[in-house]
């Protein structure tokens, strides 16, 4: 008898041959081939599985010429059976099959996936992810990583699978990302296939939006449909890359944080697709979670918070930070009036901090927040222990030479005169935005913070002192009515700005009633000529006036409605 080793490139042809004769009309001779099948079996598992390759292969073959049913069922079950033994090597088989996967190999696929149990599947995945992860660009070798994505393609056909696709979908998706780049950027020739039948991008593509529909993620599918080129093309990958994470985190998906995790190794140790892939995904999660991260300081204490500070400004000091402060400027401004006073503090240490960085864009969207800010910066720095260089950064980023009056660090309730020359240099060099800073100063005449309080009010006294004839009489009447429910305030100073403030605001209103100003000509001219925008709507007015519980909302609208002109 001739060497075992001698007979093993025999037993693919053998089992093959055995397969044929199991469906033969005679029971007996169906029978015995099947205990012929069992015995090689047991042959198979007793030796290395050097030759699973060449049986696999055999049965391949044969498929293509066995047309009963009852034939091709069982020669399907020997696969199957030799893959719970030989994963790997059944597998790797497997992924040497001819592209596209043909109804053979996909029938060997999807027996699998029918009689495996769970652990089964996930060993199963585990193989392809594994050889889906292989570098081309250090092994050269891009067939196997496309084989293994267009079996992960015929896997997530089956809903069965469906448990597993959940289970793996962080890393495949990061994979897919990578192999997706890598192949983009690959100008090898796929001379064994012919161009129109086999794109390796196209491959990658259909496997990620198959992968989608198993995991039930239709939005990001819709997005691949819809965006997809960005994703395939070299120079806009990674901004597809950066709005397909987007949209992940718009839709908050449960998958975000098994992300994140994975994108450390693939900043630390990939190479430059994966730095590449791994940078966009992370930099819109940054610019996505940084709001919810200031927002959320309200709700923090202690130890907490002081890292989350230190942390959102790592973040707007690094290299991403300038693409994050547009997102969080709101968040901040709307921590301003907090309770309390450290995360007040924080929040205007943090936007003097974005000021300084936004200084290098100069973009419009963030000169608009810089004029939100400032009046409330302004009037938040009337409270004590109030770092005033956060105000003057506000004001440095605007482009203003300030007088040393303005940038004072004395208290306007002592020292009026501070005030009075901010006031008049914001009338001198600002006129066009004077009605927005009368409504922040309106919005926050009703802050429970005293200091604050009476500082708004002050500074609507002063304001409207400098603006004279350039205020609207519809403004003028606005503030008065305020000023005149302040004065019965509980607090005492509070009742002295707002008579004093209210009584400006009479001298104004009569001096244009009279016709005694200087400047009524232009005044009269200048509201026959104002755009209907400058109108607040008169249902707002109105419910102001008349409602003493809708007060701060109305004042609240007419901030947005001037700030939006």
């Amino acid at each position: 008898m001739s060497d075992a080793g001698d007979e093993f490139p025999h037993l693919g042809l053998l089992m093959g041959q055995l397969c044929l004769r199991l469906y033969e009309p005679d029971m007996v001779t169906g029978n015995r081939a099947m205990e012929g099948i069992y015995v090689l079996y047991f042959l198979m598992r007793r030796r290395q599985a050097v030759k699973i390759p060449e049986i696999v292969d055999k049965i391949y073959m044969q498929l293509g010429s066995t047309y009963q049913f009852q034939g091709r069922q069982i020669m399907l079950k020997v696969v199957s059976v030799l893959a719970q033994t030989y994963m790997k090597d059944v597998c790797d088989a497997l992924l040497q099959c001819p592209l596209p996967i043909d109804r053979y190999s996909t029938e060997m696929w999807h027996v699998m996936t029918k009689t495996f149990s769970e652990d089964e599947l996930i060993a199963l995945v585990h193989v392809l992810l594994n050889r889906l992860q292989m570098n081309p660009k250090i092994t050269g070798n891009y067939m196997t990583p496309l084989a293994a994505s267009s079996a992960f393609c015929k896997l997530f056909s089956v809903p069965r699978c469906a448990d597993v696709a959940l289970f793996i979908y962080p890393r495949l998706l990061m994979t897919l990302l990578v192999q997706v780049h890598y192949n983009i950027k690959c100008s090898t020739i796929w001379t064994m296939i012919s161009e129109e039948d086999c794109e390796p991008v196209r491959y990658h593509m259909k496997t990620l939006k198959t992968l989608f529909l198993a995991v039930k993620a239709y939005i990001e599918f819709a997005f691949v449909e819809s965006d997809g080129e960005m994703l395939t093309s070299c120079e806009d990958h990674h901004r597809g890359v950066g709005l397909l994470a987007r949209s992940m985190l718009e839709n908050c998906s449960c998958d975000l944080l098994r992300i994140l995790y994975l994108l450390v190794p693939f900043l630390e140790r990939g190479d430059e697709e994966h730095q590449i892939t791994a940078l966009a995904f992370f930099v819109e999660d940054i610019k996505v979670l940084l709001p919810t991260m200031t927002t959320g300081l309200s709700q923090m204490d202690g130890r907490l918070f002081v890292e989350t500070v230190v942390d959102i400004e790592k973040i707007l000091t690094s290299p991403e930070g300038e693409d994050c402060i547009g997102d969080i400027s709101l968040s901040l401004q709307e921590l301003f009036s907090n309770e309390k006073e450290i995360v007040r503090a924080s929040a205007i240490y943090l936007f003097g901090k974005m000021m300084k960085l936004a200084k290098k864009s100069n973009s419009a969207s963030m000169r608009s927040q810089a004029f939100d800010s400032l009046v409330p910066l302004l009037l938040h720095l009337q409270e004590e222990n109030s770092d005033i260089t956060k105000a003057h950064e506000c004001m440095n980023f605007l482009g203003w030479k300030l007088p040393k009056q303005v940038v004072s660090d004395k208290a306007w309730y002592e020292h009026e005169e501070v005030l009075d020359e901010t006031c008049k240099y914001l009338v001198k060099k600002q006129e066009g935005n004077l009605q927005r800073f009368l409504y922040q100063g309106l919005y926050y005449s009703e802050s429970k913070l005293i200091a604050v309080k009476r500082a708004s009010i002050m500074f609507l006294g002063f304001l409207i002192r400098h603006m004279d004839h350039r205020a609207q009489k519809m403004d003028l009447t606005l503030v008065g009515r305020a000023l005149e429910s302040l004065i019965h305030d509980k607090e005492e100073t509070v009742c002295i700005a707002a008579a004093r403030a209210h009584e400006r605001v009479r001298t104004v209103l009569s001096k244009q009633g009279n016709g005694s100003s200087g400047g009524s000509t232009t005044a009269i001219q200048h509201n026959s000529n104002t755009n209907d925008k400058s109108v607040r709507n008169s249902h707002s007015t109105t419910a102001i006036r008349n409602s003493g519980s809708s007060h701060f909302l109305g004042i609240l609208g007419l901030w947005r409605s001037g700030a939006g002109k």
